[in-house]
């Protein structure tokens, strides 16, 4: 039996759509933690701005130091904000989960962060600027285009030329498991085959993307958003063409995760509660 796991404190808001990462990160992770509810918006408490996080921004954690009551955390504690920084810590803190390739896999940590990246820079502000700004759909196709781009090829069958529902969030599965049933393409390296991000092992990069390929359904479904009505029903069509068979196939793979379904399932069913746009805020 090890030391005992130093206290692990999350403070999040369940709106918020990039704390979802790290509620899925945990999940797969099996670490041990508290969380805490932060205010989604309006003005963050002062304790939390002036001891863990001066941005304001969820979600963020405290690691280590004495146990303390999550409103007074401990000045010796490390503290964590920004949710792709924590997803890299959870992974580097629990490496038996396997969420980062090993240290000295260079080529496959770079390509973990650079589909984060592509999630981050691209995907995400297209998802918020349609949502929120009200821009136009097309700019959430180029940023699934360039999500689909850095996927590895797979063979696929004519199952994923059908409608936008197989991108929903609800599945019979609950595994954590590859049963895509898709068979690898034999001219990428082993490493590289696979229904994830960077083949056939779940990583930090499908927790980047999770959360807005849903956030995308969810809001397009239910008309939640600053868009105009016949915009939701314009990226239904496109995402349903053969172009995006691929993400559409990767979407499914994503959604038979238990932490997926655990993290985001629930997102589907609270989406009218969300209080209209903000759940794209923070």
């Amino acid at each position: 039996m090890g030391p005992p796991q130093p206290q692990l404190t999350l403070y999040n808001n369940e709106s918020s759509i990039y704390g979802r990462r790290v509620t899925m990160a945990l999940a797969e992770t099996n670490l041990r933690h508290k969380t805490f509810s932060i205010p989604f918006t309006g003005s963050k408490p002062d304790w939390f701005l002036s001891s863990i996080n001066p941005k304001g921004t969820l979600p963020a954690l405290t690691y280590g130091g004495p146990p303390t009551a999550p409103d007074s955390p401990a000045p010796e504690s490390a503290k964590i904000a920004e949710s792709h920084i924590i997803l890299e810590f959870l992974a580097d803190l629990c490496p038996d989960a396997r969420l980062m390739p090993p240290p000295g896999a260079a080529v496959q940590r770079a390509r973990v962060r650079a589909f984060a990246d592509t999630v981050d820079t691209l995907f995400a502000p297209a998802c918020r600027g349609w949502i929120v700004e009200g821009q136009s759909y097309v700019t959430v196709l180029n940023g699934a285009r360039a999500v689909q781009r850095l996927l590895p090829p797979l063979p696929l069958s004519s199952s994923t030329s059908t409608s936008m529902s197989n991108l929903k969030l609800t599945s019979t599965s609950n595994t954590n498991g590859n049963t895509n049933g898709n068979t690898p393409d034999p001219t990428t390296a082993a490493a590289d085959q696979g229904p994830y991000a960077i083949g056939a092992q779940f990583t930090i990069a499908d927790l980047s993307v999770a959360p807005f390929l849903a956030c995308i359904e969810v809001a397009s479904e239910r008309g939640i958003g600053n868009y105009a009505p016949e915009e939701a029903r314009a990226l239904a069509a496109a995402m349903n063409a053969p172009e995006f068979a691929r993400l559409k196939a990767y979407a499914r793979c994503l959604a038979r995760r238990a932490s997926y379904q655990a993290a985001i399932d629930k997102a589907a069913g609270e989406a009218v509660e969300w209080g209209g746009v903000e759940w794209m805020a923070c």
